[in-house]
């Protein structure tokens, strides 16, 4: 595995534990709908990866650069 592969799979852990401890509990008990991560945390996942995450986790996501370069993960609101 090259030392990209290894940042990615970093990255990809990191993405699932920011989701566990941060995504999850504010979902559930703040009914909070919009997370906000740092591309300096997630710089070498790649667009398949951060697709693959949002689907699973029944939201959309954005770039933003208004705020530091970042990606905005919002949930799908069913009505």
């Amino acid at each position: 595995m090259n030392d990209y592969e290894k940042l990615r799979e970093k990255q990809l852990e990191f993405l699932d534990k920011w989701n566990q401890s941060i995504v999850i509990p504010a979902r559930k008990e703040a009914k909070h709908d919009h997370f906000r991560v740092s591309l300096n945390e997630i710089y070498a996942l790649r667009i398949d990866d951060i697709t693959f995450f949002a689907d699973q986790n029944k939201m959309t996501f954005e770039y933003d650069d208004l705020v530091g370069n970042g990606i905005i993960f919002k949930d799908i609101k069913w009505r």
